[in-house]
């Protein structure tokens, strides 16, 4: 969980309690511990499309800097971040298993 804290002068605080980064929720999805150590030569795993979008809808839900995305562009920031970690990112045909995640 990331955690942004503001502390004021007269010793009080405010804290928001942010969703996990996109990247553990890819790893999730994909059943990795970490992703490749060589992205864009070697694939570390693969993750279904259909997986990104409940992952982005998840995002828009809970994350307050999303909110105002839609769920195109949390994609789009997604399959960026999922390339980056070199994980490939896959079309099927099977509907996806639900990820059983705590927020």
């Amino acid at each position: 969980m990331r955690v942004k804290l503001t502390a004021y002068v007269d010793r009080s605080f405010k804290f928001v309690v942010k969703p996990p980064p996109t990247s553990w929720f890819i790893k999730k999805a994909a059943s990795l511990e970490k992703g490749s150590t060589q992205p864009g030569n070697i694939s570390a795993g693969r993750v279904s499309i259909k997986y990104i979008y409940e992952i982005a809808k998840i995002k828009q839900e809970v994350d307050p800097d999303l909110r105002r995305h839609d769920v195109e562009g949390i994609m789009k920031m997604m399959l960026g971040t999922a390339k980056s970690m070199g994980i490939d990112v896959v079309e099927d045909t099977f509907p996806p298993t639900p990820i059983n995640v705590e927020v």
